[in-house]
């Protein structure tokens, strides 16, 4: 499970140095720019991140606005801290792989403030949100955009294992 949000991770990595500063921060149609698209993907590992400390996920804590949402040479050296972060995580829950989610329909259940939630649970959920959103920004950049290049991106394991065992030629992982 952790290769493969290290991979993902990678993957994150790639995309900004694909892009220039100005494509990071562009919005176009009222549409969120990739920087914001980034920043949610990263709140996302962070909050599972901030466990460790709290015992609880929330992923409704989010850095709106932050210079991770502007800063695209701060987001890969964020991106690049990740996977000592949930190395960090793996080890200290280790023991105690289960926790408490705050859910983001929280007001929609009423007197269950809390679900119950595991880490692996956790990491794959956060890994696929990523790839779902690496998936919109992959769509919001013109068709000969370096972006394209990075294989397989946006698309699920499930897919690639689909595309793998059709022995679909690796430039249709990269532009569909």
């Amino acid at each position: 499970m952790l290769e493969y949000c290290r991979s993902v991770i990678q993957q994150i990595v790639s995309v900004l140095h694909c892009l220039t500063d100005e494509e990071y921060v562009y919005s176009a149609h009222n549409h969120s720019s990739i920087g914001a698209h980034i920043r949610h993907i990263y709140d996302h590992f962070n909050a599972l991140i901030a466990v460790v400390d709290t015992g609880v996920a929330d992923y409704s804590q989010r850095s709106r606005g932050s210079q991770l949402e502007c800063d695209r040479l701060y987001a890969s050296a964020q991106f690049n801290q990740l996977p000592a972060a949930l190395n960090h995580l793996m080890l200290t829950l280790a023991d105690k792989p289960n926790f408490r989610l705050i859910p983001e329909t929280q007001a929609l259940l009423a007197g269950q403030p809390f679900i119950a939630t595991n880490l692996h649970r956790e990491l794959l959920f956060v890994t696929s949100h990523a790839i779902h959103h690496l998936a919109l920004i992959k769509n919001q950049c013109q068709p000969d955009h370096a972006i394209h290049h990075i294989e397989y991106l946006g698309y699920a394991p499930s897919t690639i294992q689909s595309l793998k065992s059709c022995n679909v030629h690796t430039d249709l992982a990269t532009n569909p």
